[in-house]
């Protein structure tokens, strides 16, 4: 059986994966993308959908987060279809002295770089979200322009849109070895054998064993991720309050979120789901009786230093891996940076 050829393969179908896919068929280019399971059905099914920049540290990786608030602007109209991308604002609250005193520092540093975020006082929170307690908050950032997406009509419309444009999505096609070489790459799969001159790994916390095949070690280590999602409820916030507590246009309010080092672990556990409620509760006393409806957790891939790994692999330059944390709040901006890499380099 002859291989499936693309110009372009990506192993991945969650939120970084798909993304770049799309922004490499919008510049024509014939991709293929292969994933091990269903679109999203790794961490980008498991997340709050959060898309904020404000309060990112250092500078560019704000910008790189504002970025991509830009295009999924963009993405919202080109898609033709709905994702939901609000830009509802987003609140992040210092309840310590020395979380206040760091927080001026980021909202003077973004602030001097564009990025609209500012202070608010205690009294300034409670005019926002009056349904949040302000008894501990000594203080606030706001960013009226960082917000969410829902995630699932996000990669609905990402995977339709490839197609669209030209290229293909594999699902249920688990990646069992790479071949390199110079001119083309093998892929061998589950479901058959592809071919291409370069390819991409954007599978998340599985990225690290892909190249593990290759004798080539990534710096990305897993890390769990646990959210309470609540039953429709009418509406009490507006806004994002950062961690997260954040209303979808559904009406359910996401509850999160822990973040725990435990391996490929990926259960609920009753502690942590535990502590997300009393946290919660503490921080808006209205959420006491609200109804938990499901639970979820993700394995957020996390790079050693924090940054989003975008790369060639070391001797191999048709190559690429591209693998963050915060996913869905820089996806587009690393698709769009990404597909421009690859398409340029020669």
């Amino acid at each position: 059986m002859r291989p499936l050829t693309h110009d372009v393969l990506v192993v991945g179908g969650g939120i970084i994966g798909t993304s770049i896919a799309y922004y490499l068929s919008k510049r024509a280019i014939d991709v293929g993308v292969v994933e091990k399971g269903y679109l999203g059905s790794g961490c980008s099914g498991a997340t709050a959908g959060l898309v904020g920049a404000a309060m990112r540290t250092p500078v560019n990786y704000a910008l790189l987060a504002e970025r991509s608030k830009e295009l999924y602007a963009e993405l919202s109209v080109n898609l033709g279809r709905e994702i939901h991308y609000e830009r509802c604002g987003m609140i992040w609250t210092f309840r310590t002295p020395a979380t206040l005193k760091k927080g001026a520092t980021v909202i003077q540093l973004n602030g001097a770089a564009g990025i609209d975020i500012s202070h608010v006082d205690r009294a300034g929170v409670s005019d926002l979200e009056p349904h949040l307690s302000t008894d501990t908050i000594l203080g606030a950032a706001f960013c009226p322009t960082d917000g969410r997406i829902d995630p699932f009509a996000a990669l609905r419309g990402l995977a339709a849109q490839i197609r669209n444009q030209g290229g293909s999505l594999y699902f249920n096609t688990r990646v069992l070895r790479v071949e390199p070489g110079r001119r083309t790459v093998r892929l061998v799969t589950s479901g058959g054998v592809f071919e291409a001159p370069k390819l991409v790994i954007a599978a998340g916390i599985w990225s690290p064993l892909i190249c593990q095949s290759m004798g080539i070690g990534l710096p990305l280590r897993p890390v769990r991720g646990q959210v309470l999602i609540t039953q429709r409820m009418p509406r009490l916030f507006t806004r994002v309050i950062s961690p997260a507590i954040s209303q979808c246009w559904r009406g359910n309010i996401i509850l999160g979120f822990s973040s725990e080092e435990v391996g490929y672990d990926n259960r609920n556990t009753f502690p942590a789901l535990q502590s997300i409620a009393a946290d919660n509760i503490l921080k808006s006393p209205e959420l006491r009786n609200a109804r938990i409806i499901r639970s979820f957790s993700g394995l957020r891939p996390m790079p050693f230093d924090g940054y989003p790994l975008l790369d060639q692999l070391p001797g191999h330059r048709n190559i690429f891996v591209a693998s963050t944390h915060s996913g869905i709040a820089l996806s587009q901006a690393i698709g769009d940076y990404m597909a421009q890499w690859i398409a340029e380099d020669k």
